[in-house]
Formats: structure tokens, sequence, C-alpha cells
């Protein structure tokens, strides 16, 4: 087999590099949690394909690292290599830049450059203990998750709230060389979980008052009943209803009532009612009048 063209390796790490970039734009972090393996293992690639090109041309040195920084630069998020020295030998620009703002923020420091810096050195004390387990399972090969949160660096005073991974760069021989950190900023998100959390709280809190029974149902399976449902078919609790379809309850004679309700709901957007023969846990009939709404739900 003939010599691989190390410039050829590296165009091809670096085009699939950007293909995952592009995908990573287009697809919600929250549907894309492998993200961060994939561009790892790309990003060791073509940083190999780098040094191997660096050794044979020196020309492709200048062409390569900045191929490889115009890529990482522009991606929306964290991006380091560390070495086995704990020393960072690489970092894009996006990382670089919050780091030298917060060392300016904890140590009054002005850096021009965190290449070559050992994470101790840019990282507070409590902070750097707090990570020791994390750098210690991927320097034994370990893929380690992370989620953290840092004081804000801004003058807005919220915190910042961090997701990634730590990921380790395998060597030649099979040994760990190092490893890469990727993370993502997610505290917006997390701030729209809480607030939903929150909105949830009161909906919950507002619907255990209401009188009239509400059942809310996903793929005709009962995801939520309030106390007034749960009293209504006799059961202990709403632990007895959920994961349940809703014809459990429904006597069969009005089965096909029911599913052309459904498909009314669906098809015309508008409050389906019916009067419907029900039953309760313990076999006994009732009828209740039933009134359902469909209303969209991821899509």
């Amino acid at each position: 087999m003939g010599k691989v063209n190390p410039k050829t390796v590296w165009t091809i790490c670096l085009l699939c590099a950007g293909a995952v970039a592009l995908v990573y734009f287009a697809v919600p972090p929250s549907n894309f949690n492998g993200f961060p393996y994939l561009l790892a293992a790309l990003l060791g690639a073509a940083i190999s394909a780098f040094v191997i090109g660096q050794k044979s041309n020196a020309h492709s040195d200048g062409q390569g690292n900045s191929r490889l920084r115009a890529l990482t630069d522009n991606l929306p998020i964290h991006i380091a290599e560390i070495g086995t020295d704990m020393r960072i030998k690489f970092i894009n620009a996006r990382f670089e830049k919050d780091l030298i703002k917060r060392m300016r923020l904890w140590k009054n420091l002005e850096l021009d450059s965190v290449v070559g810096k050992k994470l101790d050195e840019i990282m507070q004390p409590d902070r750097f203990k707090r990570i020791a387990t994390n750098i210690e399972q991927v320097m034994q090969g370990e893929i380690v998750s992370v989620e953290f949160e840092l004081p804000s660096s801004d003058e807005n005073g919220e915190p910042v709230v961090r997701s990634g991974s730590y990921v380790p760069k395998f060597g030649d021989q099979g040994g760990v060389e190092g490893f890469f950190i990727l993370t993502e900023d997610i505290s917006l998100r997390k701030r729209a979980e809480e607030s939903l959390k929150s909105s949830e709280l009161i909906y919950r809190s507002l619907t255990e008052l209401l009188p009239l029974s509400l059942v809310v149902m996903l793929e005709n399976k009962i995801v939520y009943c309030n106390a007034a449902a749960v009293e209504l078919v006799g059961a202990k609790s709403e632990d007895d209803l959920l994961g349940r379809d809703f014809l459990d309850f429904v006597h069969p004679d009005h089965h096909e009532l029911v599913k052309e309700r459904r498909i009314e709901r669906i098809q015309k957007g508008h409050i389906a009612r019916a009067e419907y023969k029900q039953i309760r846990m313990d076999g006994s009939e009732f009828y209740t009048e039933v009134g359902g709404l469909s209303i969209p739900w991821q899509g």
C-alpha cells in the first residue's frame, strides 16, 4: 500500500468536522448529545494528521494550523486539548477569551494567551479540586460527562452553567496522551427548565383545586390527572391512572364513540363533547359528560 498523503488525511478530517459543525447548528443540543464525542474524535484525527504533515512538510504547518484554527474558532463551544503534564496544548478563541476574562476577575492578572499554562494555574483552587476526579478518570481512558456552574464573567451577574465532556486522546500505541475538553453554555436552557418547572408547579396547584376532573393524555395514555379525576374513578392515587389508556375507564359500548371524538378533535381542532358510560376501578358504572381538546406537543 502506498503512503497516505498527510494533507489528504487532514482535508478529509477537516471536511468531516465541518459537516459535524453544520449538523450542530441545525440540530438542538438537547437532541444531539453525542456531538462532543464525535467532534473530539474528528479533532483528534485532524490534529494527528496535522502533526504528521508537520513532520514531513514545514509549509503544511502554517496551512494546517490556520485551517484548524478557522474551524474551531467558529464553533459555538469551548474546545481545548490538554497534555499529560496538564498544560494547555490547544484552545479555541472562544474558550481562551473566556479564560482570560476570568483570570482578570479572579486573580487580577492580564494574559495574552493561556496556551502552555497548567490547568491549576488558570483555575480557582476549589474548582480545580472538583475536577480532579474527572481528570483522573479521563486519563484512565474514560469519557467523562460534566456539568458545572461558574460565576458570571459579564455584567449581568447571572451564573453560567456549562455541560460537556472530557474525552481521552489516545496515541498510536493505545496509551492516553492527554484529553480534550468540550463544553457548551446551557445557561439559557437551564433557566428555561427552571421557569418551566415553576410554571408546572403553579399549574398543578391550580388544577388540584378544580372540582372538575382533568386528564391529560399523550398518545392515548394518561400522563396527568388531578385529584378530582382520581376520586371520580375510585382510584387510590394518580399512580393508578398514569400510563393507562383512557378507554380502560370507558364502558366497551362507548369505545367507538370515544375514538370518533378523538378523530374529530384532531381534524377540526375544537372541543369535542360527548356523554360516556364509564367504569370505576371497582367495576361499577357511571355516566359523565366529557369535553376534550387537542393541543400541539413537540410538533
